[in-house]
């Protein structure tokens, strides 16, 4: 390579960047994990690098193996020097690994990413949500509307498991429960978890997403689930609902309960944070579908979902019984170390978001809601 320096071209932008090549790839690494450019490269799945007068594409995907991160991340720091090191890659983010020449498999690229994000968070994804007090007392909320719509043991369907924050408390209570989740890392969390717990014996697991439901009827039975869950965001990782539905309805019991969360794009208190920050112009984002990187605080592309959308993604098969709301008092969570060191009273704000996310108004509002729906008889 002539230089040490590539310019990356994304987003309407170039942005120079200093690589480490270990062929057939050369590897890129953002030196903030704010940084925009990787979800530009990984939601295509195509990079254009320019050396000089050289430009070239090729493949993208992010790095997930720890130990080749680990290997790479060592030779960026090399490179930089003592002096420097710290200071560019104290906070590295993503990396990404680019092969000049290779096309890679652009349709199934969406997939890829949400898999690839979650698997290279998987080992450290339960305890960074659990010292979270937001994301801690918003999981207590979750587990306790399940408890409540499922208060009997029963055989259920979980979309998005992760590493089982409500899986394992609906294993507690006596369900057969067959958990579902695209990343791989996540249900090898998940299943470790049941071990402790000593539940795995009424855990099932598969990788799939949730347009793959379908695919389960044969093998799982026709209207063998009493009910169904998607907590907080898989449902947002769909581009369409329609296949999700269909296979929810093939395969939940005729009166059975399915809840179904979503990131709510009618939420006011995190567009309220981002004017308040000084990032109003991001907000733009949470118009368009998906909404990028950048107009919301997580770290791919999701398709925001009002009740209203959920309601009539749902329709005529499902019909919504009630409506939770998560996130109206309580603040983003992205926010929540900050007013931590503030002092917040967080039992007192969970008391006031409890009492106004029953109300089905202001649970539209709020940053995620939790719809429950009734499978009806209409085959």
């Amino acid at each position: 390579m002539p230089d040490e320096v590539l310019a990356l071209e994304t987003g309407g932008e170039t942005v120079r960047l200093r690589y480490v090549s270990e062929p057939p790839e050369l590897y890129l690494l953002a030196t903030d994990p704010d940084a925009r450019w990787p979800a530009d490269v990984l939601r295509t799945g195509r990079a254009t690098i320019r050396w000089g007068e050289v430009r070239a594409e090729g493949s993208a995907r992010l790095v997930i193996d720890r130990e080749v991160r680990e290997r790479i991340l060592v030779r960026f720091r090399a490179a930089a020097g003592p002096d420097r090191a710290d200071r560019w890659y104290g906070r590295a983010g993503a990396m990404i690994a680019v092969r000049v020449g290779s096309k890679g498999d652009s349709g199934l690229q969406f997939d890829r990413w949400i898999r690839d994000e979650f698997d290279s968070s998987a080992a450290g994804y339960a305890g960074r949500l659990e010292r979270n007090p937001v994301e801690w007392l918003w999981r207590r909320r979750s587990v306790e509307i399940l408890e409540r719509t499922f208060p009997r043991p029963g055989r259920l369907l979980e979309i998005g498991s992760g590493p089982g924050f409500e899986t394992i408390p609906m294993l507690r209570m006596g369900h057969r429960v067959v958990a579902i989740d695209v990343s791989r890392g996540m249900l090898e969390q998940l299943e470790a978890n049941a071990r402790g717990a000593e539940v795995q014996g009424s855990l099932e697991t598969r990788q799939r997403s949730g347009h793959d439901l379908g695919q389960l009827v044969d093998e799982l039975g026709a209207r063998s689930f009493d009910g169904a869950y998607s907590t907080f965001g898989a449902l947002n990782l769909e581009p369409d609902l329609g296949p999700v539905v269909a296979g929810l309805a093939r395969l939940v019991r005729l009166g059975g309960l399915v809840v179904a969360g979503a990131f709510n794009r009618r939420a006011i208190l995190e567009p309220a944070v981002a004017i308040a920050s000084g990032h109003a112009a991001r907000l733009a984002g949470r118009r368009r579908s998906p909404a990028p990187v950048g107009s919301h605080r997580f770290s791919t592309d999701v398709y925001l979902r009002s009740v209203t959308e959920l309601q009539r993604a749902f329709r005529p098969e499902f019909g919504l019984q009630r409506v939770d709301g998560v996130g109206m008092v309580l603040p983003p969570p992205n926010v929540a170390d900050r007013l931590d060191r503030l002092g917040v009273r967080w039992d007192r704000l969970d008391e006031w978001d409890r009492r106004i996310g029953r109300n089905r108004t202001f649970a539209g509002l709020s940053d995620h809601f939790f719809a429950t729906f009734e499978r009806s008889a209409t085959d």
